[in-house]
């Protein structure tokens, strides 16, 4: 099988790839100049910026597995409604003139805004609360559009991915490096807000089952069965550490206290079998020995 993977130097796209290699040629693109992984080809572009190069139109692939994404955080950034929107309106273009037999598109399970009621399903109403999230939300409906043309189209809502090389700035890295430096690890509000955290490496594993089998169109949610509050995590970041950092609480409230991602992931066990193989403990023992090895104790 070929396929062609975007933000493949990313956070998710990179462990897709390492995913995909073991069985199938994966053609990479992103922004950098070169692949930051080993892959069966790799072009570079910018979709935000860029038309989709004619190197690409001259490759071979029958999937596009889209995990290109601006992250910003910054809801007046235009970055993310180019990178986000008008970048999978490219995708839809080159799903569309290469004839793709499937498009993977790696949307966000916090579309939904606040996740009320629960357990979230995939027929929970869309409401984002964040330009972020609304600029993904759009990538549904416009990715969508391929089906039309009898490619399949399947949506895979995430909520907190963990693993090696996260960004720094997110929680678990951030809880871990405090607690392997013997420094307190401070919660905003009550520490009660609960989230969804799956490995990465089970995001990839997902992905595979999905491009290797006979799966029905649609939005799914790709998801952990494991929910645990802010506190919780920070105890967990301890344990893995292997410290005895304290738990401080700042006065600064978290306007998420008490909401609680819990996700019902039945429609895409369903369709695929189970896909999550590291437990929450697990990935952050490792995440904790990767950040060991970078920083002087």
């Amino acid at each position: 099988m070929n396929i062609l993977v975007t933000g493949s130097n990313g956070f998710i796209g990179r462990n897709i790839v390492k995913e995909l290699v073991k069985k199938d040629c994966v053609i990479g693109c992103g922004r950098k100049e070169a692949s930051q992984i080993e892959t069966g080809g790799y072009v570079r572009w910018d979709i935000a910026g860029e038309t989709c190069p004619d190197e690409l139109y001259d490759r071979e692939f029958d999937i596009i597995v889209h995990a290109a994404a601006s992250l910003d955080k910054d809801d007046r950034k235009e970055e993310l409604i180019t990178t986000n929107c008008l970048g999978a309106h490219r995708i839809y273009t080159l799903a569309v003139r290469k004839h793709v037999k499937k498009v993977i598109y790696l949307s966000s399970l916090p579309v939904v805004g606040v996740p009320f009621p629960t357990p979230i399903t995939e027929s929970s109403e869309i409401k984002p609360i964040t330009m972020y999230h609304a600029a993904k939300a759009a990538g549904e409906f416009i990715l969508a559009q391929v089906e039309k043309q009898g490619i399949d189209i399947m949506n895979l809502r995430i909520p907190s991915p963990i693993g090696l090389g996260m960004p720094s700035g997110t929680i678990v890295p951030v809880f871990l490096k405090q607690a392997l430096l013997g420094k307190a690890l401070t919660l905003p509000g009550r520490g009660t807000r609960r989230q969804n955290y799956i490995d990465v490496r089970d995001i990839a594993f997902a992905v595979r089952r999905i491009i290797g089998g006979e799966i029905p169109c649609g939005t799914y949610n790709l998801a952990s069965d494991e929910t645990v509050s802010n506190y919780e995590m920070a105890c967990m970041c301890i344990e893995a550490a292997n410290s005895e950092s304290e738990i401080r609480f700042s006065p600064q409230p978290d306007p998420c206290d008490g909401w609680a991602w819990d996700t019902d992931t039945s429609k895409l066990k369903n369709a695929i079998g189970s896909f999550t193989n590291h437990t929450i403990r697990e990935s952050l023992k490792d995440i904790a020995d990767d950040i060991k090895k970078r920083i002087e104790l």
